[in-house]
Order: C-alpha cells, then structure tokens, then sequence
C-alpha cells in the first residue's frame, strides 16, 4: 500500500508539472483505481505504441507471442481458398497478421492508432492501405468487410459493446 501511494505522489507531481501528458494522466487514473469504460484515450495508445515501435517484434518474439499464429489457424480453415476478401486488419501494429492475410485478400487495410506502427507495417509492402484511426471512428465510417481481424486490440477499448455493434455492421454477411 505504501507503494501505492508512493506512485500516485510521483504521477501526481508529474501531472503537476506536465498537465496535459497522455502517460501521467493514464497512470495517474489507473493508480487512483478510475475505469476506463470508454478505454484508454487516444493520446495515450498512440504515445505509448509510438515509443514501443522500434522494439515491438523483437520484443514480442522474446515473450514467445503467438497470437498472430493462432489467428491464421483459425482464419484459414474458415476461409479455405478464397482469395477475393476485401479484409480489415483492426490494430494492425507492424504487420504481423498482415503476412498471411495477404494471401487472401484483394483488398487488406491495416488500421492503427500509431502512426509509428504504421511505419513499419509500410516498410513490409503488404496493405494496399494504412490508415491511423480511433477504430470506432474508422468502422462507423466503413462497411462491407468479408474479414475483420483484430489481434490483442479490445484490451484497450474498456467497454466492449459499443464495438461489437460496430464490427457487425461493418461486415458483409453474406
């Protein structure tokens, strides 16, 4: 408890002298136990995966992720040979489930908050387009997907029903 309260000294003086900054005010809420029902703000998703940029695969390979791996196990025995999909990559990161949707898709969209994540995702040659976007912002603005896909991305969202909505209008049911 005393650590606690230790940390919430050090954010508030740092709120003090940095009253705008995403991180402190993010910090300073989840240490004075606020909720996040509409998710982490913008500003600080887009901060935080900015700074992660350069070191989010090495990073990720060293935890021994594997969510990417699981997503394309499910998804290609879903989709079969289907090579026509007009798909949606939600939180695209640097890439990582863009490699084996590519196959699939004649049009792939990445979606991300962070315009540093972004850049990678770029430099591998794989979405016909990159988009930053709040994804709320960007669903209700786009419809008609045959693949939504969305890797380690509603952690951050807080409430989750406002999303759901939003993915089941944005998608083709066909």
């Amino acid at each position: 408890n005393h650590d606690k309260e230790m940390a919430i000294k050090i954010t508030e003086n740092w709120l003090n002298n940095f009253k705008k900054d995403p991180i402190a005010n993010h910090l300073y809420s989840s240490l004075k136990g606020e909720t996040f029902e509409n998710g982490a703000s913008f500003e600080y998703l887009s901060e935080f995966f900015d700074a992660f940029a350069v070191d989010f695969e090495t990073t990720l390979e060293r935890l021994n992720y594997r969510t990417p791996d699981i997503i394309k196990n499910i998804i290609i025995n879903e989709i079969k040979s289907k090579k026509d999909l007009n798909i949606l990559d939600l939180g695209c990161g640097t890439g990582l489930c863009g490699y084996f949707l590519k196959p699939y898709a004649k049009n792939l969209i990445g979606v991300d908050i962070s315009s540093k994540m972004l850049e990678r995702a770029k430099e591998k040659n794989i979405y016909n387009n990159l988009i930053r976007a709040e994804i709320n912002n960007y669903l209700n603005e786009n419809k008609n997907f045959d693949l939504i896909t969305a890797a380690d991305v509603f952690c951050y969202l807080g409430s989750l029903e406002k999303i759901v909505s939003s993915l089941n209008a944005s998608l083709n049911h066909q």
